[in-house]
């Protein structure tokens, strides 16, 4: 418990790890560019809770504006791997919709999965804002920002 807690602090450089986009292209976390904010999801498309948590920040005006806008890049992960399921679910535009390939996340812990979804804010450097939040915290994040 004490090795997960010491990791992806407030403040601190999130894990890096590497997606794959349904297209073939393959990305890294750190890598990504062009925003104030990147919001990290890390789910399962069987998941319902993760479908519920992602239809919240999909229909909401605020995160809409802010990805159009180049403020905010969404990267929406699934942890599960290559599955069937996440060949055939889909994202909202603009998102980076990706999952885990080689099952990174899980394999060197490098989140604190305790359930799905995680949900991540971050800043331009990848730090990290918000960790382990709500979907309606994340939302009121920005709405404050306003």
């Amino acid at each position: 418990d004490l090795k997960m807690a010491r990791k992806n602090r407030l403040g601190t450089k999130a894990a890096n790890f590497t997606y794959l986009c349904r297209n073939g292209m393959r990305g890294k976390l750190w890598d990504i560019r062009g925003g104030e904010y990147v919001l990290l999801l890390l789910s399962d498309p069987e998941c319902n809770v993760c479908m519920d948590a992602k239809e919240q920040l999909a229909t909401s005006a605020v995160i809409k504006d802010l990805v159009d806008d180049k403020r905010l890049t969404v990267l929406s992960v699934c942890v599960e791997g290559k599955t069937k399921v996440w060949e055939k679910a889909s994202a909202p535009d603009g998102w980076i919709d990706a999952c885990d390939e080689n099952m990174v996340i899980y394999d060197k812990q490098l989140y604190e999965i305790k359930g799905l979804p995680v949900i991540y804010l971050l800043d331009s450097e990848c730090k990290i804002v918000m960790k382990n939040v709500q979907p309606h915290q994340v939302l009121r994040f920005f709405s404050e920002k306003k």
